[in-house]
């Protein structure tokens, strides 16, 4: 698998860890914690996950990927206690931020939002597949929280554009196949127990990614941004993503991934995180300046998701009726979805206009 070889030799300042010296008052001394330097440039799965091996589950725990989180837990992953480390993951996160911004100039990012404990195996995961193989198909580029779920999916539909037929295939590799089908973890509290990583939860996890990052090294390269973060670190970036913009920070990820997003964002089926995702979108839409908004927000509505279960679409054209409403949009499938999006499109340069691409320009 990926290693700290000569394979990733050409990519050493990306997932480098650097050593920071804590005081431990309670025992006197000090104590050294790593955090990843400053990138320069946005990650690769081969960054973050080197060093992992296809027949040691163990090797996940010496990624860059799961030190940087295991390091978060130690000092906060909210908040750092020591100064020092809190000033290392913000130098980090400004870098990724501006590698983010880069990548975006001259794109038309459509992001798509929905639940982590999403199946492989389930109609749902398939439809945002092919919604973003058709989108990316189109030439945007396709975003996502970065994680397990709706977001792989978003990055494995990225990766296929233009391939339906290799893409369901791909698909039933990941599930039926390899056996893997949901994210094995409920919560962090099921891999960190009393400061140390469990073995058993760790195994599932290599079980779990292990057939994403076969996928990685042999399927088509679309281009896709995952966009995650070591708060939820638990859940690992999925390594079907070409490019992987990981904050320490969750409100400066979260609330960037929302705002980059000007091609539109397809909310599919979630639950609480996306519920929030929603509302955060629904107000940046809603203070948008002139000229810089609204942008679309379209309701994938699987198994009455958004129309019986959360029904939020009354209360959204409520809140903008006097605005104008019609870029909210609900779709029953892929194809829905994508037309909806291509019926707002202005260019594609629309990321230019982007508040946060505009300020590192």
């Amino acid at each position: 698998m990926w290693s700290s070889s000569s394979t990733c030799a050409a990519v050493a300042a990306r997932g480098e860890l650097i050593r920071v010296n804590v005081e431990n008052e309670g025992a006197g001394k000090s104590i050294a914690e790593f955090v990843l330097a400053a990138p320069d440039a946005l990650y690769g799965p081969e960054d973050l996950y080197a060093g992992l091996e296809g027949s040691d589950p163990l090797s996940l725990r010496q990624t860059p990927d799961m030190r940087a989180y295991l390091g978060a837990t130690r000092q906060g992953r909210r908040a750092a206690r020591a100064l020092g480390v809190a000033m290392a993951r913000s130098l980090h996160d400004a870098a990724i931020s501006r590698h983010l911004a880069n990548a975006l100039r001259g794109a038309n990012p459509v992001a798509v939002m929905g639940g982590h404990k999403m199946r492989r195996s389930s109609p749902a995961y398939r439809e945002v597949a092919h919604l973003a193989a058709r989108l990316a198909g189109d030439g945007h580029l396709m975003l996502s929280g970065g994680g397990p779920g709706a977001m792989e999916a978003t990055h494995l539909g990225a990766r296929f554009a233009g391939a339906m037929k290799d893409l369901n295939s791909a698909i039933d590799y990941l599930w039926r196949d390899s056996g893997c089908d949901e994210f094995p973890l409920r919560s962090e509290a099921e891999l960190v127990v009393d400061g140390e990583v469990d073995e058993g939860a760790l195994r599932r996890v290599h079980s779990w990614l292990l057939p994403a990052i076969e996928l990685s090294r042999t399927s088509a390269s679309g281009a896709s941004i995952g966009i995650p973060t070591w708060l939820y670190g638990h859940e690992p970036a999925t390594p079907l993503a070409t490019m992987i913009a990981k904050y320490y920070d969750n409100s400066i990820r979260e609330d960037g991934l929302l705002a980059v997003a000007t091609g539109g964002i397809v909310f599919a089926p979630g639950s609480a995180g996306t519920l929030q995702e929603v509302f955060q979108d629904a107000a940046q839409n809603y203070y948008a300046a002139p000229g810089e908004g609204p942008s679309p927000m379209v309701f994938l509505d699987i198994d009455g998701a958004w129309s019986e279960k959360y029904a939020v679409l009354p209360l959204l054209r409520e809140l903008f009726k006097a605005k104008g409403n019609d870029f909210i949009h609900v779709a029953r499938n892929a194809h829905e979805a994508v037309a909806a999006i291509t019926s707002h499109q202005r260019g594609a340069n629309r990321a230019l206009d982007s508040p946060f691409v505009r300020q590192f320009l």
